[in-house]
């Protein structure tokens, strides 16, 4: 299981595709980008304590083949959609992807997350 904030794994999906020094210059398959997202993830006990953890401090994410789009799975049961941001290096083609963006279904989709 990963350990890190939830609130972060935007900048974990960053590393997911970067080399040691933090540039972009690692080549990163579509395969590759899946399955460094793929996984078990929990809040950081630095933000939150175990006494003050509770069952949304406790994610799975998934990939769906069909759909082209990971779920967001925690304890709670509670579930969304996180669809990968292509995005355009240098001016040129459509490098891997950097970030997800959540599905309307989420209940953080107003507030810009």
């Amino acid at each position: 299981m990963r350990k890190l904030p939830l609130a972060l794994l935007v900048i974990a999906l960053h590393h997911v595709g970067c080399a040691a020094d933090g540039s972009d210059t690692l080549p990163l398959t579509h395969a590759e980008f899946v399955a460094g997202v793929v996984s078990k993830y929990k809040i950081d006990e630095s933000l939150y304590p175990p006494a003050r953890q509770n069952s949304w401090h406790f994610v799975t994410i998934t990939w769906d083949e069909e759909k082209s789009e990971f779920t967001w799975r925690n304890r709670a049961n509670r579930q969304w959609s996180l669809h990968p941001i292509e995005h355009d290096r240098d001016g040129g083609g459509a490098g891997p992807p950097k970030r997800l963006a959540v599905g309307r279904e989420c209940p953080y989709f107003e507030t810009g997350h």
